[in-house]
């Protein structure tokens, strides 16, 4: 009995080991990278995500010593964040800038030795069952002095994104290297990197920053994302302009101003820029008491919403449409549109 029980332990204890062996070959099977040529995009569809799954993809590129590479993830309703590792395992930057689930993600930089570099792509959020990503290394190639600025001034970019969510005094220390960084983009002719920089100066909340000089920066980031055809920066930059104006009680300017990043977003096809901004007009229109005119764009947001099957965000614009009612002397109205927003976050 004592023999039959030890063969049969061995038995089950080599099945298990046999099932840990195949899963693991499977799942390292699983992780290899994909490999990175120059000027061959990668193309990624993406279904809707839930909130807490963040996929993962791995890519590798092989550089010699010393040569310069640009790594372009364009999103197309898939919010990345791109983490580029040297040969040895060591992080070298996190790019995760201010445009969101539209528009470019880039990274330049020197490789300081040869290998196989690894570059991961999480997904954060998805904008719709057709979102996508598109990775490509548009250069690799000896620096010439430009591109040496250009990799300096990522090098800065990447040590104020560390510093931006911090105290005041971190918050400061991130509007100088950004600083620096436009300089050096700009002098490279890197549009994109100075465009990209001065909107991520212009998001800071430290004192150094007055509403004059916050005002000057999107200004300059609107201008900068036009020359560029970029979209996305140019909604984001108009609707944070706006933002400063409706708060000085500019309320012309604003509208004038979301009124623009509302066309830019439409064109995109960015539901969630399109709600924000039908909303922001909303509050605008209501600080100068034209209440059915803010009515009527928080309607259309409401329409959006249920179009995008996106609840929460459908609940807030019906409490705002409450809230609209309310100011207006209609309760019943106000009480019903609270109702409904009550029943769908249940």
């Amino acid at each position: 009995m004592r023999s039959r029980r030890s063969l049969s332990t061995y038995w089950r204890t080599a099945i298990l080991l046999l099932v840990i062996l195949f899963t693991t070959t499977i799942n390292l099977f699983a992780q290899q990278p994909t490999i990175l040529t120059l000027n061959q995009p990668i193309n990624i569809s993406l279904s809707c995500l839930e909130p807490n799954d963040h996929p993962k993809y791995i890519y590798e590129i092989a550089l010699d010593r010393g040569e310069y590479m640009e790594i372009l993830c364009q999103q197309m309703g898939a919010d990345i964040k791109m983490t580029i590792s040297s040969p040895e395992g060591k992080k070298i930057a996190v790019v995760d800038s201010y445009s969101g689930a539209y528009g470019p993600e880039c990274w330049r930089g020197i490789s300081s030795s040869s290998g196989r570099y690894i570059v991961q792509i999480e997904v954060l959020s998805t904008r719709g069952a057709d979102s996508k990503y598109s990775l490509t290394i548009p250069v690799k190639q000896n620096p010439t002095p430009n591109d040496s600025k250009r990799a300096q001034a990522q090098e800065l970019y990447s040590r104020a994104w560390h510093f931006k969510n911090g105290t005041q005094r971190d918050m400061d220390e991130a509007y100088y290297l950004y600083d620096q960084a436009a300089v050096l983009y700009r002098e490279a002719g890197d549009f994109l990197g100075e465009a990209q920089t001065t909107a991520s100066s212009a998001a800071l909340g430290c004192p150094t920053l007055t509403k004059r000089l916050k005002t000057d920066l999107q200004r300059s980031s609107i201008d900068l994302h036009r020359r560029l055809r970029e979209r996305n920066g140019e909604a984001i930059a108009l609707h944070s302009l706006g933002e400063i104006y409706a708060e000085d009680n500019r309320c012309s300017l604003a509208i004038s101003c979301y009124r623009e990043a509302l066309k830019a977003y439409r064109e995109l096809g960015d539901s969630q820029g399109e709600i924000i901004a039908l909303n922001s007009l909303a509050l605008v229109y209501c600080q100068v008491s034209q209440y059915q005119d803010a009515l009527s764009y928080l309607k259309q947001a409401l329409g959006v919403c249920k179009k995008a099957c996106d609840n929460s965000k459908e609940a807030l614009v019906m409490r705002h449409i409450g809230e609209v009612y309310e100011e207006m002397g209609q309760e019943s109205q106000a009480a019903e549109y609270f109702r409904q927003a009550k029943a769908l976050v249940r």
